[in-house]
């Protein structure tokens, strides 16, 4: 998946290509990031034999960093295309909450800081099919909720079509939906 991200609002820009294997696992993941009109970091990413390895270079220098991963992971890039991609591993014959665990970037606005990586482990409920209509069109959709935030999921790659955060005040649509070759 490429995805790209302009938070005009904050002048900060995320690009970011993911790799996954049949069962949705990540393979790699190469993202860039520009903060207040500058070049923040870029970060290349590989999960192999169990381990994640990440290489950050920016204004700092380059950093490296490793770490074991857990059987069932995701990542969050930040484009908001792939902040719900933890939900792959919702167990839908177990129902009820579940805790999913997803590597999330960590670039923020300090262009002193490096592009860094951080284990977190979210709780996630499904909250049944609902029919969901955004710009891009209509779609049977999924529903998922993590403490007030929701998102609405569909087909087989789980497609992020609406994310609802109420406590930051944000919803997200999906404004065009096209296939490839």
């Amino acid at each position: 998946m490429i995805m790209w991200h302009d938070l005009f609002a904050t002048n900060t820009q995320f690009t970011g290509v993911a790799r996954v294997d049949k069962n949705m696992r990540p393979l790699d993941a190469f993202a860039q990031f520009f903060t207040q009109g500058k070049f923040k970091g870029a970060v290349q990413i590989v999960f192999n034999d169990g381990t994640m390895n990440l290489v950050s270079t920016g204004p700092q220098g380059q950093v490296h960093q490793a770490q074991t991963t857990p059987d069932a992971f995701s990542i969050s890039l930040h484009p908001l295309a792939s902040d719900w991609w933890h939900y792959w591993y919702y167990d839908h014959k177990k129902k009820g909450p579940q805790v999913s665990r997803y590597y999330s970037l960590e670039a923020g606005r300090d262009l002193g800081l490096p592009v860094t990586v951080r284990l977190i482990e979210t709780e996630q409920a499904e909250s049944g099919e609902e029919n969901v209509t955004v710009p891009a069109g209509t779609f049977k959709t999924i529903k998922y909720t993590s403490g007030n935030s929701a998102a609405w999921m569909s087909g087989p790659d789980s497609m992020l079509l609406k994310s609802s955060s109420p406590k930051s005040d944000r919803e997200y649509v999906l404004r065009t939906y096209e296939v490839g070759p």
